[in-house]
C-alpha cells in the first residue's frame, strides 16, 4: 500500500476497491483509511476470488466450445441443407446432358420429386423442351417436304433432257424441249425464292420497317396487275370496295401478303370467275380485306391446313399450275408479324372468302 500513488489515496472515510494476488490465488479487497486518537490508521479487507474468477473461466470456456460447436454445426447443416436443395437441379442437369435430338420429347421431368420451390423452374424446363421439340420436329418436317418439292421439277429436267438426247430430233422438239425445261428451272426458282423470304421472317422475328403504307393504294395497283393475269383465262379481278386507309409496316411485305392470296385466286379458282376485292375499316381500329373468288371447293377438314408450308388441297392440279404450297403460309406469317392475321372461309354456294385483318393506323 505503500507505493499507491499519492493522488489515489483516499480521504478519511472513503473506500477504495481493489484486486490483489497473483493469478490463481486473487483477492477482492477494500480499503479505507481512518483517524483514530490522532492517529492515521489503515484497514484492509479482502476476501478470495478464486472460486469466482474460476467459474468465470470455466464459462468463458464453455461458452467458446458451445460457440465453436454451433457455428461448425450451422454450416455444416447449411451445406446439406443447401446440397440436398440442388439435388433435384443436379438430376435435372445430368438428363439435360443425356439429351440428344431423337429423344428431346422423352426428356420430361416428374414435378411431384422435386420441391414446391424448384416446380417452376421444372416447369418452365419442360415447356422450353416442348417447345424445342416442336421446332425441330417442323424443321425435319420442313427439310423433308423442301426436299420433296425441288426433287419433281428436278427429275422433270433431267427426264426431258435426257429424252431430248435420246435420238436426232426436230428443231421444234428442241425449243419444246427447251421450253419445258426452264417452265421447271422458273418452278424451282420461285420456291427457292419463297424459302428464303421465310427464312429471312424467321430469322428477323417480329421486326418489321415501320412506313406508312396507303392500303388503297396498294390494293388498287395489285388489282391492275392481277386482272391482267385473270384475262388471260377469261377471267377478271376487281377491287368492289375501297376506302382511304393506312397501316404501319413493311410496303414489299405487304405487297407480297396480298399478290399471294390474289395469285391463288386467280390459279384455282373457277375458269373465267371474277375476284373481288373490298377494304373496310371497322370500328375497333383494324382494317379488314375480303378477297373473294367463285370457287368454294375447299374442304372444311382441309382449311386449318392451309397455311401449313407445302400442304394443297389438289397435289396434282397445284403442280400442274405451278403452285409451290407456301403462298398462305407467307401471308399469315406477314400478317402476324403485322399484328393481324389471316381466316379463311369456303362453300360452293358461297364460294371462298380470304379475311386479311390488319391495325389501322
Amino acid at each position: 500500500l505503500r507505493g499507491l500513488p499519492e493522488q489515489d489515496v483516499p480521504a478519511q472515510e472513503q473506500y477504495v476497491f481493489m484486486n490483489i494476488g497473483r493469478s490463481g490465488d486473487e483477492y477482492r479487497a477494500v480499503w479505507m483509511r481512518h483517524t483514530i486518537d490522532e492517529r492515521i490508521v489503515n484497514i484492509v479487507v479482502a476476501g478470495s476470488s478464486h472460486f469466482t474468477f474460476h467459474e468465470l473461466r470455466e464459462f468463458l470456456h464453455s461458452f467458446l466450445i458451445l460457440g465453436a460447436s454451433l457455428i461448425i454445426g450451422s454450416v455444416v447443416a447449411v451445406m446439406w441443407t443447401v446440397r440436398c436443395g440442388l439435388r433435384p437441379i443436379d438430376t435435372t442437369a445430368k438428363q439435360l446432358q443425356e439429351i440428344e435430338h431423337p429423344n428431346v420429347r422423352k426428356a420430361v421431368f416428374d414435378k411431384k420429386k422435386v420441391p414446391k420451390e424448384l416446380r417452376p423452374f421444372v416447369e418452365a424446363l419442360n415447356d422450353m423442351l416442348d417447345r424445342l421439340n416442336s421446332v425441330l420436329q417442323r424443321q425435319k418436317q420442313f427439310t423433308s417436304d423442301a426436299a420433296h418439292e425441288l426433287r419433281t421439277p428436278l427429275a422433270g429436267v433431267k427426264c426431258t433432257l435426257q429424252a431430248a438426247q435420246m435420238h436426232q430430233r426436230q428443231p421444234d422438239e428442241y425449243r419444246q424441249a427447251i421450253h419445258n425445261t426452264l417452265e421447271d428451272v422458273a418452278r424451282m426458282e420461285r420456291l427457292i425464292e419463297q424459302l428464303l423470304i421465310l427464312a429471312r421472317m424467321e430469322e428477323a422475328g417480329g421486326q418489321t420497317a415501320t412506313v406508312h403504307v396507303e392500303l388503297d393504294v396498294l390494293l388498287g395497283e395489285l388489282a391492275e396487275i392481277h386482272d391482267e393475269k385473270a384475262r388471260q383465262a377469261g377471267g377478271k379481278v376487281i377491287l368492289a370496295e375501297s376506302s382511304a386507309a393506312i397501316v404501319r409496316g413493311d410496303l414489299d411485305e405487304l405487297a407480297r401478303l396480298f399478290g399471294n392470296v390474289l395469285d391463288n385466286a386467280v390459279r384455282y379458282g373457277p375458269s373465267g370467275g371474277t375476284v373481288s376485292i373490298a377494304l373496310r375499316s371497322g370500328p375497333d381500329g383494324y382494317v379488314v380485306v375480303s378477297i373473294h373468288d367463285e370457287g368454294g371447293n375447299i374442304p372444311p377438314d382441309a382449311i386449318p391446313r392451309l397455311y401449313e408450308r407445302f400442304y394443297r388441297v389438289d397435289h396434282s392440279r397445284s403442280s400442274s399450275t405451278g403452285g409451290t404450297g407456301l403462298g398462305l403460309a407467307i401471308a399469315r406469317q406477314i400478317a402476324r408479324r403485322h399484328n393481324g392475321d389471316v381466316s379463311i372461309t369456303s362453300s360452293p354456294d358461297s364460294g371462298t372468302l380470304v379475311s386479311i385483318r390488319l391495325a389501322r393506323t
